[in-house]
């Protein structure tokens, strides 16, 4: 608990494309989390933003990255398997259809990052 509190923890997550590029979005004002394009879909899936939870799109990356702090680490890892399940392929092959929006990385959050 005090870790949360003095240092606080951040999840990575990539959008990875195989057949349709994937465009997520942070909507602040609204608290939600747009991701467009999810394998050609038309609809635009929105994903809640939980209280506590910072999402930042990080902008070097160009195939698209997800960066998710706060100091709950409950919530930070709920946020982020809550965006990985909205990305489901569903009843396609998860071999071929690798599209998706997985974490690459978790941990603390450090300074020199």
């Amino acid at each position: 608990m005090i870790i949360g509190v003095t240092i606080g923890f951040r999840y990575k997550m990539l959008c990875v494309k195989k057949h349709f590029p994937i465009t997520p979005n942070v909507l602040t004002d609204i608290g939600k989390i747009e991701i467009k394009n999810f394998i050609g879909k038309k609809e635009n899936i929105l994903i809640p933003i939980l209280p506590g939870v910072t999402v930042i799109k990080y902008e070097k990356n160009p195939e698209g990255e997800l960066w998710f702090e706060g100091n709950c680490k409950q919530n930070v890892s709920q946020n982020t398997s809550l965006v990985n399940q909205a990305c489901n392929v569903g009843e396609k092959d998860k071999r071929q259809f690798l599209d998706g929006i997985y974490v690459s990385e978790r941990g603390l959050i450090s300074e020199n990052q």
